[in-house]
């Protein structure tokens, strides 16, 4: 690929993350939904929040967008990430299911070369993906089920998975919370 096409994508992919970060700033400031919701249920309604928002191909703006509202609802940081990081990885989980279901179908069905093909990738990469996952969940702003879905296929072992994300996403929630924090007390 050229430096252009390089350029023009990366210079795509901040105009993107610019207009979800407007988004979130524009939900924080009319969250009245979700200060209901937290202040009725606490931290069960911060979970589940969080789970919908795990499984991004739902709900696609993190939870960890609301910080500014849990905070002034008067819940301590720490618990905040900590609840949200384990309500988002209880929501990619969900795609980890989707994706042993496919790899349940594609071994039924005739597409049994799809099925070697994922099948040949976990034996000969066993650890490299676990890296490649935690730093894509800690610092991509994208679902993470684009790699919990054929990682799952591939037969990657759900407990392995489970800790890399709830360690991952802990990362993007502190990076989140602080960084969105500071941003809105600039308005």
């Amino acid at each position: 690929m050229n430096k252009k096409a390089i350029l023009i994508k990366i210079i795509a992919l901040l105009f993107v993350c610019g207009i979800i970060v407007g988004l979130n700033i524009f939900l924080i400031e009319h969250s009245d939904v979700v200060e209901n919701i937290v202040s009725r249920f606490g931290y069960v309604g911060m979970f589940l929040l969080a789970a919908v928002s795990g499984f991004n191909l739902v709900v696609p703006i993190p939870a960890i967008g609301f910080y500014p509202v849990f905070a002034e609802l008067g819940y301590a940081p720490a618990v905040i990430i900590g609840i949200m990081s384990l309500g988002m990885t209880l929501g990619d989980s969900i795609g980890y299911l989707l994706g042993r279901t496919g790899k349940d179908m594609l071994a039924a069905s005739s597409s049994r070369h799809v099925n070697d093909v994922f099948h040949r990738l976990y034996l000969r990469h066993q650890v490299l993906p676990f890296v490649f996952l935690f730093f894509y969940v800690a610092f991509v702003p994208l679902p993470n089920e684009l790699l919990v879905i054929p990682m799952a296929i591939a037969g990657y072992r759900y407990w392995h998975m489970a800790v890399v994300l709830c360690l991952g996403n802990m990362l993007f929630n502190t990076f989140g919370a602080f960084g969105i924090a500071t941003i809105v007390s600039l308005f």
